[in-house]
């Protein structure tokens, strides 16, 4: 890491490098302060960020890649409900990154559970 950069910036690299998957394209705990980031950065701050950012992404395709290989299927070839329950996946990421049942609402998690067993 640069020692040039700014404080924020080496704090949003520190936290890349320990909680990748808070950086996920998946996950939106950063974005609004990464977006705003990128436009104050420096040159050099910009390239550091960008960088990180894009080797990210760039694991993810791998990931789907690796999956679509491995699995022998597509998103395309999913069935409705797979692509359901990605979709409720993805928002219960949102309400709560770790899938931390407790902080959900009383009942969501046992209705949850009822829907996709």
């Amino acid at each position: 890491m640069n020692e040039s950069f700014h404080p924020a910036v080496q704090l949003m690299l520190a936290r890349m490098a320990t909680n990748p998957e808070e950086f996920r394209p998946q996950s939106h705990r950063w974005g609004s302060t990464l977006d705003s980031m990128l436009d104050a950065a420096s040159p050099e701050e910009r390239c550091a960020l960008e960088t990180k950012i894009h080797r990210f992404r760039m694991d993810a395709l791998h990931e789907v890649i690796m999956s679509e290989l491995l699995e022998g299927k597509s998103e395309e070839a999913k069935s409705p409900r797979d692509l359901e329950k990605a979709r409720l996946d993805y928002a219960l990421r949102q309400y709560s990154p770790q899938h931390d049942t407790a902080s959900f609402p009383p009942g969501l998690s046992s209705a949850l559970k009822a829907i996709f067993k």
